[in-house]
């Protein structure tokens, strides 16, 4: 039975259920996989809960002579915890707001900082526009999965999780590889399809397939614009 928020390990398994763009080897996905994914999930809330009050804790002893660098390793391990929740099971969006306000703080402490060195004002609105676009595309289920620190896509079910998703969930998750890696994905994808669908009977996963390649042409073109500019 499908957890009413699932983790990861459980959504993963889910994807690949009865999936063809998978390898057959991994389709079956038996009732005691599950349970033990729903395990491993409820092992990573545990410890995200002890994470979470530890970092609470360190944030109410602040004061006025606490060190920056203090300040500024609690603010990496708000950022990191936020991109934690996202992967969890469980409703965790409460979290996540406490987890905000509190970067949103020592955020405006910094600022109060910086007031007169303009350079350090812009790099710091730079930052909250970043963080805020991250977080936002961690509460799309399968990019945070994918940036798990211990992923459950493995490098070979990374083909067919892409082809077998949404067509704006596949834009969103496009967004986060390099140049490089995308023509590694296409090359790569195209001939997992092939191989998989000779027939080609499993159109959505060709769509996706087109999609990666017309984000291709877009970024080669949006280069070229670049480059003519400069």
């Amino acid at each position: 039975m499908k957890s009413t928020y699932p983790g990861k390990h459980e959504r993963h398994l889910l994807r690949r259920k009865n999936n063809p763009l998978f390898p057959e080897s991994v389709r079956q996905i038996s009732a005691q996989q599950i349970v033990l994914a729903k395990r491993q999930d409820q092992d990573d809330a545990a410890t995200f809960q002890e994470d979470f009050k530890d970092v609470i804790s360190q944030v109410a002893d602040l004061d006025e002579n606490t060190p920056s660098e203090t300040i500024l390793a609690i603010k990496e391990s708000l950022d990191r915890l936020y991109q934690v929740s996202c992967s969890l099971a469980g409703d965790l969006s409460e979290h996540q707001g406490a987890i905000s306000r509190l970067i949103a703080s020592i955020m405006a402490a910094i600022r109060k900082e910086s007031l007169e060195d303009s350079h350090a004002m812009q790099q710091l609105a730079d930052e909250d526009i970043a963080r805020s676009e991250h977080f936002k595309l961690q509460q799309i289920p399968l990019i945070a999965d994918i940036t798990a620190e211990d992923s459950p896509i493995g490098k070979d079910e990374l083909i067919p999780t892409l082809l077998s998703v949404a067509p704006n969930v596949l834009l969103e998750a496009l967004s986060l590889f390099d140049e490089n890696q995308l023509l590694v994905i296409l090359h790569e994808a195209t001939n997992w399809l092939e191989k998989i669908d000779s027939e080609h009977k499993l159109d959505a996963a060709a769509r996706n397939l087109e999609l990666i390649g017309a984000h291709m042409q877009e970024l080669d073109q949006t280069h070229s614009v670049n480059h003519d500019n400069g």
